[in-house]
């Protein structure tokens, strides 16, 4: 299912997310994957694995997979786009506004 995305899916794996649709309690799911990823990345980063993470987010990058719903759901994704420079990065911003000062003072 992590593999799954909408655009991509063929009709066995349209009938294969039905099914589990049908038999399985989406957000039970969710918050159970969620919560592996979120104590995964926190183990590893721990124990200097976080260079994998990001090469992984990186070749991930907006790929329209269920995977990247649970990394969103478990804090993962923003995470490695704030570090990644994809999010706001308030200390280069002040960094920059302090340079613009020196220079232009």
């Amino acid at each position: 299912m992590l593999g799954f995305s909408e655009a991509t899916a063929g009709s066995k794996q349209m009938e294969a997310a039905t099914t589990f649709e049908r038999d399985y309690d989406d957000q039970q799911y969710e918050e159970k994957i969620a919560g592996l990823v979120r104590r995964s990345f926190a183990s590893d980063a721990r124990n200097g694995g976080r260079e994998a993470w990001d090469g992984a987010l990186a070749d991930l990058g907006d790929a329209d997979l269920y995977l990247v719903v649970m990394l969103k759901k478990a804090g993962v994704w923003e995470y490695w786009a704030d570090r990644a420079g994809f999010g706001l990065d308030l200390g280069w911003i002040w960094a920059g506004l302090a340079f613009a000062r020196g220079v232009f003072a």
